[in-house]
């Protein structure tokens, strides 16, 4: 059996705790309030579930900056390919237009041709 004696220091006026076995030996003395005060149960699951939850905040932020910077780059090649795109055809355009205006004076003198041959 182990009882614990309460007695106040003669030299700081602190309050001591004995603990005495059934023999009468002391096994630990102790200042009073220096014990370690262990934690319950709620604060560790709270402790717990706030570690955990802070975790996942910083991955998610870290995940959704790391996605939006690969969509922003996607972004600038597909505009680059976009921009292709226009150029090939503008330059398609304007060389049916060529090819247009070339036909047209083809078929005009056909017909200039045909009408000559005709009087």
């Amino acid at each position: 059996m182990l009882f614990h004696i309460n007695y106040d220091c003669i030299y700081c006026s602190l309050e001591m705790k004995c603990y005495v076995t059934v023999c009468g030996k002391a096994n630990d003395v102790q200042k009073a309030g220096s014990r370690k005060q262990k934690m319950s149960t709620a604060s560790k699951v709270t402790l717990g579930l706030s570690l955990v939850v802070t975790a996942g905040i910083i991955t998610a932020v870290h995940l959704k900056k790391k996605s939006d910077g690969e969509k922003l780059r996607e972004g600038v090649y597909r505009d680059l390919e976009r921009q292709e795109r226009k150029r090939k055809n503008k330059a398609e355009l304007e060389e049916q237009a060529k090819l247009t205006q070339i036909l047209r004076e083809n078929q005009e003198r056909q017909d200039r041709e045909d009408n000559s041959l005709r009087t």
